[in-house]
């Protein structure tokens, strides 16, 4: 059997301590993902994790990512076309030049670790905002260098609506 939470945190992020666990919020000790050594379970465990699924993913807040159907057969382009519909967002992954500041949605505060470091976020990144965006960011990038400052913006829970309407 599987919990939803043994899903994404077990079997779709390595076996990691969710970030909203009681040692993750309080600092206090190093929480461990949901299967232990011993759990049958663990040879489902994807390690390492591949951080787009935190574009696929979904709690049904207007901050979350789209609502998306993946197939097997379709897994890898839907994730990155995921990807790229989330991180291509200016409200999810904006710049400021003056500040040379990252302007990221929440999400990339609290799966930090998945991201891998400085240069595999910005990697991801660079892969991931398309068009227009996405030589603009490059630009940034290459102009900010190891000076990139991190923001991470307020995150809205409201739920989505069906209908496109405010709840």
């Amino acid at each position: 059997k599987y919990s939803c939470n043994d899903i994404e945190h077990g079997v779709l992020r390595g076996n990691r301590a969710s970030p909203a666990s009681a040692g993750t919020i309080l600092g206090l000790w190093k929480p461990k993902g949901p299967f232990k050594d011993n759990d049958q379970r663990i040879k489902n465990v994807i390690d390492p994790p591949d951080a787009r699924i935190h574009f696929a993913l979904n709690c049904a807040a207007k901050s979350c990512p789209a609502i998306k159907v993946y197939t097997p057969a379709a897994l890898e382009p839907g994730l990155q076309a995921a990807t790229e519909a989330f991180c291509s967002d200016p409200s999810n992954a904006g710049f400021d030049e003056a500040t040379r500041t990252l302007k990221l949605s929440k999400i990339f505060e609290w799966y930090r670790g998945d991201f891998g470091s400085d240069d595999e976020l910005q990697g991801l990144l660079r892969k991931a905002v398309v068009g227009e965006r996405g030589q603009e960011l490059g630009k940034f990038f290459d102009a900010a260098g190891d000076e990139v400052n991190y923001e991470f913006l307020p995150y809205n829970w409201d739920l989505n609506d069906l209908d496109g309407e405010e709840q």
